[in-house]
């Protein structure tokens, strides 16, 4: 999917030019390009007939502050009459975290998920004719701006912040945010990828705007780092033991603690297990990944009807791992572990490494006894929202 958006940019380019350095503006002239993630028909439907509720909507405005009171009623009910007035006088209408909602967005999110190995969100912002929702800010997270229709106009400032970190803030009112350094319009079908901590503005022009944020919420090394320790923290009593008594006091002697520390340190970096950290971000990253099981009904009911010819493939979007163990083959996704016989190892591999794939091709020996325990494994794998078949 990278690969896909930011073309004709090489992705080596990419990652060495621009992920985390500078941003990335890409106009392509396709109008249609992300068109399928979402339209102002899905929106006006989920204003009017959902029961979608603050903060999962708000409403944004550069030149006058909005509260939720104008346009939600109690425990957060929206007042979608307001929402529209709102919205008629240049509120921008964000809808948050639409990843959870929007069937596309989702698998466009997965699709991203599975190629960095970090989570995605998107949310999206609907910007009325001649209007500006966020005054200049900074994000705390890369961001991918897809603009699905209309156009706006993106100013980019200088960096506030290296690389901020999650709560990190600015203000602009208070801080000099230097002069432009880039400007560019994405019109319906381009991108504009937006390091972290880098200032930025937009504004629509003659014609409604919508575009999708979508955010990369990154694990960094910091994150790892800080679990390193505190793994060593809990296992190792001397790290948890007080600081010296008095040492606020002026006439405390430092240099014993100091020695003290700097020896915590050295132990801390020995007994820091770098494996079974980075083991726990990965079964992390994978347990978290929720399903996308459209369509699970329909492959219920197709199980019944397997056949030795009939074709399957991996559910699209599903992250996985898969691991060897002594006497079982243990497979993870969706925030479960099955566990299977060894024996199932080879047609499992043959199931993750091939797009699409024939039943019996999955039989070793081809006899009626492999055929039934393929089939067996093949209806468990459909029933858990694996694979699917394929039509």
């Amino acid at each position: 999917m990278l690969e896909k958006i930011i073309a004709p940019i090489k992705v080596e380019d990419f990652f060495r030019y621009n992920w985390e350095k500078k941003p990335l503006a890409v106009n392509r002239r396709s109008p249609e390009f992300f068109s399928h993630l979402l339209t102002l028909d899905a929106i006006d439907q989920m204003i009017t007939t959902s029961d979608i509720r603050f903060p999962d909507i708000r409403i944004i405005s550069a030149t006058r502050e909005i509260s939720r009171s104008e346009y939600a009623a109690e425990g957060g009910r929206l007042k979608p009459d307001s929402v529209m007035k709102l919205f008629q006088e240049g509120g921008t209408i964000i809808l948050n975290h639409q990843h959870k909602w929007q069937p596309e967005i989702a698998r466009f999110c997965r699709s991203m998920e599975q190629y960095f190995s970090h989570p995605f969100q998107t949310n999206i912002y609907l910007t009325p004719q001649n209007a500006q929702g966020f005054g200049i800010h900074f994000d705390t997270h890369d961001v991918f701006i897809l603009q699905i229709s209309g156009r706006k106009d993106w100013q980019i400032f200088d960096r506030a912040i290296e690389l901020p970190l999650a709560g990190q803030g600015f203000d602009p009112k208070d801080e000099d945010v230097g002069s432009v350094q880039m400007e560019c319009s994405l019109e319906a079908g381009d991108l504009l990828y937006i390091p972290r901590g880098i200032l930025h503005k937009a504004s629509s022009l003659d014609e409604v705007s919508l575009h999708a944020t979508v955010g990369v919420l990154a694990k960094t090394w910091a994150d790892l780092m800080l679990e390193a320790v505190s793994q060593v923290i809990i296992s190792d009593t001397t790290f948890r033991e007080s600081m010296p008594v008095g040492f606020a006091r002026p006439e405390f002697d430092r240099g014993e603690a100091k020695k003290i520390f700097h020896k915590r340190m050295r132990d801390l970096t020995c007994k820091v297990n770098f494996e079974n950290v980075f083991e726990e971000f990965i079964k992390d990253f994978v347990d978290t990944r929720p399903p996308l099981l459209q369509g699970q009904m329909k492959q219920l009911t197709q199980i019944s009807g397997l056949v030795e010819e009939s074709m399957v493939r991996l559910r699209e979007g599903v992250v996985f791992r898969l691991e060897r163990g002594s006497d079982a083959i243990s497979l993870s996704f969706y925030g479960k572990t099955i566990d299977f016989p060894i024996a199932c190892e080879g047609p499992l591999m043959h199931l993750v490494s091939s797009k699409e794939i024939l039943l019996n091709t999955l039989s070793a020996d081809k006899d009626k006894s492999d055929i039934d325990d393929i089939l067996i494994l093949i209806r468990r794998l459909i029933t858990e929202g694996f694979i699917e078949v394929v039509d």
